[in-house]
């Protein structure tokens, strides 16, 4: 009972925080999903690493293939990645005498395990995602013959490919397709067909610390080849957790639907596991500007006769400067600047205290990156969080109201972060009602 309630909350926690959208590295080591990439690419300067283990399976000969390898991710440019994966160990495993797969194409005999290929590759992002229209990259490859020919773990050949990738996300779901071709090299005794590759890929909710994952890639073998290949299509379900620290755990499922549970009589194994374990550093805000000393107060005007005015109506007052927006971090409820928004805020319950007939308005807002939809719920949080703040501290909660306006009024550039920081703010409107 214990362990259910723990799960239970751990569950809730996951689904109610909200999550950077970066992308963290797949199989390939592309910003993605688990195989299936997106158009989005790392921010320029960072990187990402990781572990992962693909267990697939073919009908030719029926095969199982397991690797252990690395994955990294760089961004040499604000829209150029530079990716690239290593097969640390490749362990083959089959029944029956195998025809050629062009996965590895050698495996005619029983081998041992041992290191496989290495592929490295540049992804260029040349359309950004926008609220009519989804992102668009393209991704070349070259795989380089680190498996030895001779035990089976490769082709000895030069491979190389060409991708094409699009995608778009949402709050509620985020999609990524993928269609391309491989072209694959010739080994010194037979024939291989080269590959056309293609397939979509879905993850829900897309901030959420715990999110699903569904692909669906399919494979079809084009021009000569020396063995019968079958027309691979591998269905992906599993999940994914993504930490803001940057850690990223994805483990799935995946079978072969294009495999028969059955070949010559004998039991096969269309199914498998895939999983990755990475670290991708998130975005994190520039230290606080170097605040200007205030100016000198102007000289006192000559002392002129008392005059008595006219007494002017009653009217609210215009509380206009006396309360700073409070500043957050990026994606983020937390204050960027945590001294500082505790002196706005004590400065705003001593007003509120001593002004009881005062209403408080709390607008949040945000910057512009992320989707209209998500911006819109991070204002209302933000807002939300100051309310709560000054509840805690005395003041009425029927007194203050909250209101997003998300992405929508920018109160610095939104083209640096150096000044964009500044536009993910608290900011307060008070009046008398």
């Amino acid at each position: 009972m214990i362990m259910r309630k723990y799960l239970c909350f751990v569950l809730t926690l996951a689904l109610a925080v909200p999550l950077l959208a970066d992308d963290d590295p797949t199989v390939t080591g592309d910003s993605g999903l688990i195989k299936i990439f997106t158009a989005r690419t790392v921010e320029a300067g960072k990187g990402s690493f990781g572990w992962f283990y693909d267990n697939r399976d073919r009908e030719t000969g029926d095969y199982d293939v397991n690797d252990h390898g690395i994955v990294f991710g760089w961004g040499a440019t604000e829209r150029l990645e530079i990716v690239g994966s290593f097969v640390a160990i490749r362990q083959p495993d089959f029944d029956n005498p195998p025809e050629t797969p062009n996965e590895a194409p050698i495996f005619n005999h029983l081998i041992e395990e041992g290191v496989g290929d290495f592929q490295v590759g540049l992804k260029y992002r040349f359309v950004d995602e926008a609220a009519s229209r989804p992102g668009v990259a393209i991704r070349g490859f070259v795989k380089v013959p680190s498996g030895d020919e001779d035990e089976g773990r490769g082709s000895g050949k030069v491979d190389g490919g060409l991708d094409l990738a699009l995608s778009k996300r949402s709050d509620a779901i985020g999609f990524a397709g993928n269609v391309g071709f491989r072209f694959n090299g010739e080994p010194d005794d037979f024939d291989l067909a080269n590959e056309f590759r293609y397939g979509v890929g879905f993850n829900f909710p897309t901030h959420t610390v715990l999110q699903g994952v569904l692909e669906l890639i399919g494979t079809s073998y084009v021009g000569d080849s020396t063995f019968d290949q079958e027309t691979a299509a591998d269905l992906i379900a599993g999940f994914q957790l993504r930490f803001k620290n940057g850690l990223r755990f994805a483990s799935a499922y995946q079978r072969n639907l294009a495999m028969d549970d059955t070949i010559n009589g004998e039991k096969s194994r269309p199914d498998g596991v895939v999983a990755i374990l990475s670290y991708s550093p998130r975005p994190q805000p520039p230290p606080p500007p170097v605040e200007a000393p205030p100016a000198a107060p102007p000289e006192a005007p000559p002392a002129q006769p008392p005059v008595t005015p006219a007494q002017p109506p009653v009217t609210p007052p215009v509380v206009e400067g006396p309360f700073k927006d409070v500043y957050f971090v990026f994606d983020d409820t937390t204050y960027l600047f945590p001294d500082r928004a505790e002196q706005n805020l004590a400065a705003l319950t001593t007003y509120m205290q001593n002004h009881p007939e005062a209403r408080l308005t709390i607008e949040g807002n945000t910057c512009y990156i992320g989707t209209n939809e998500y911006n819109l719920a991070l204002g209302d949080q933000r807002a939300r969080r100051l309310k709560e703040d000054l509840a805690s501290r005395g003041i009425d909660p029927s007194r203050i109201s909250t209101v997003s306006f998300g992405e929508e009024r920018p109160a610095f550039d939104n083209t640096t972060e150096e000044t964009r920081q500044f536009n993910r703010r608290g900011h307060f409107d008070a009046g008398d009602q």
